[in-house]
């Protein structure tokens, strides 16, 4: 899971963040990108949404809380999704 077959290294790779796969892909095309609002860890084998009142801060590649006063539906992709 989260891994992908890379022929020149001739071993196992995880996928790079915001990808994932569910079983062992034969090279990196089989690492799918997360859809819109998601993202992953790299070698993981699924997506998340960051969940209400939080964005994803891509730097950190980790949900963060939305500023005070401002607020978020699920999913936020960035800070610009916090709104008042």
């Amino acid at each position: 899971t989260g891994k992908y077959y890379d022929e020149t290294k001739n071993s196992c790779e995880p996928c790079p963040k915001n990808s994932f796969t569910i079983s062992g892909a034969t090279d990196i095309s089989g690492c799918v990108p997360c859809e819109d609002g998601g993202h992953s860890q790299p070698g993981s084998g699924y997506c998340e949404k960051c969940p209400a009142g939080k964005y994803y801060d891509e730097a950190k590649n980790a949900c963060q809380e939305c500023p005070r006063n401002t607020a978020s539906i699920s999913g936020a992709s960035d800070l610009s999704g916090c709104n008042a």
